[in-house]
């Protein structure tokens, strides 16, 4: 693996996003599945305040599709029994998308000085045993909304 110029070691920090506090800037600030969660623009000045001048800010996404069997079937069973399955977080409601993401994040970013220098999507197939498929299910936002007594009940076993 080779390394990155001017990076010595990745500092990973647990923190809110939109208060976290760091020494010094950084040449790169990475999100991974989480943009949707946050007050994005109070997230965005503070990864301002924290990014060298021509850093770059990554956002990786991941979007879960249910076009295999036991996904199919699962959500079936899901809707027979009137749970409603939406996306959670942010922008829930916007249904213009770009490679997954609502396509006004793109307008924010531009807004605020990040230039979008590459974007990509990346399809692939993952095989679930029933426990973690079970697990997938208890993780992904889609059911965020559902009542704990009900997820405990779809998901437990």
């Amino acid at each position: 693996m080779g390394k990155l110029a001017g990076v010595d070691a990745i500092q990973y920090v647990e923190a809110h996003a939109e208060d976290f506090k760091l020494q010094c800037t950084y040449p790169i600030i990475t999100v991974v599945r989480a943009w949707h969660w946050f007050d994005r623009i109070k997230v965005i000045e503070n990864i301002k305040a924290h990014l060298e001048p021509n850093g770059h800010l990554l956002v990786i996404n991941s979007i879960f599709k249910p076009d295999s069997k036991i996904a199919r079937l699962t959500f079936e069973v899901l809707m027979d029994n009137n749970i409603e399955l939406k996306p959670s977080g942010s922008n829930v409601d916007t249904k213009d998308r770009r490679n997954g993401f609502p396509v006004n994040w793109f307008d924010e970013w531009k807004n605020n000085s990040f230039l979008v220098v590459d974007e990509w999507q990346h399809e692939y197939e993952l095989k679930f045993t029933h426990e973690q498929w079970c697990g997938k299910l208890r993780s992904i936002s889609w059911l965020a909304n559902i009542e704990e007594e009900t997820r405990i009940t779809f998901f437990l076993h």
